[in-house]
This record gives C-alpha cells, sequence and structure tokens, in this order.
C-alpha cells in the first residue's frame, strides 16, 4: 500500500511540474502581446531572469527590467541567420515611452528590439 501512495505522489509531482508554467530558461513565443509581457516580467520578477528563445515576441508597451536582472534572446546562429529574438511593440502606446528600461546592473543580450513607430509619447519617435 505504501508503494501505491509514492507513486501517486509522483505523478501528482510531475503533473504539477509539467502544467505549472514555462520555464523562465527558454520562453517560447506566444500569440498575444499581454501574454508575452506577463511571463517576460513574472521571469523577471520571481528569478531574476529570462531567456527568450529565437521568434518574435509582441509587447503591449514597453518592460521595466528591475535592477540586477537579465532578459536573454536567443544567442547569434552562423548557420541560420534568421534564428533571432525580437521584441516589437504590438500596438500604439502612451503608456511607456520606451521599449526597454533597464534598472541598476541589468543586462540585456542577444535581442532585437522594434517600435514599428507605436510609441506615441511627446516627442519621441516620430518620423519628420
Amino acid at each position: 500500500m505504501a508503494r501505491g501512495r509514492h507513486l501517486c505522489a509522483i505523478a501528482v509531482l510531475l503533473l504539477g511540474t509539467l502544467g505549472g508554467g514555462q520555464s523562465c530558461d527558454q520562453i517560447l513565443p506566444a500569440a498575444s502581446a499581454q501574454v508575452n509581457y506577463n511571463t517576460i516580467t513574472g521571469c523577471l520578477q520571481d528569478q531574476q531572469q529570462a531567456t527568450l528563445a529565437p521568434g518574435t515576441f509582441f509587447l503591449p508597451h514597453g518592460i521595466r527590467l528591475p535592477a540586477n536582472t537579465s532578459l536573454f534572446g536567443a544567442p547569434p546562429n552562423a548557420t541560420v541567420p534568421q534564428l533571432t529574438t525580437r521584441l516589437v511593440l504590438a500596438v500604439p502606446t502612451a503608456i511607456t515611452h520606451y521599449i526597454l528600461r533597464l534598472g541598476s546592473h541589468s543586462e540585456v543580450s542577444w535581442l532585437s528590439v522594434d517600435v514599428q513607430e507605436n510609441l506615441l509619447g511627446d516627442g519621441c519617435c516620430k518620423s519628420r
């Protein structure tokens, strides 16, 4: 009987790990800009780091990196140069006047950013 309870506990533990959310070590882009934002900022707050897989991560507004956090994209791939990590503002926003704002001792590597003329703050990013 003890053996059966032990196996049940292992199964529950494994299901909880698999269904408990995405790891912060290889975040995949989601279709929803808000989901991308929540996942990235959640990892930065909870684990002080977020590593993004190759792909395009649409965002509803800018991300503020807390102090002492790291945000990484996929390292350059010489064989397939299209495998890059991009942060893109999905819609026009005046909520933030940035796509990334770094706190002290924060680190960002291997990311490209594209605001697509979607920053609407005064004096920011307007074509002349």
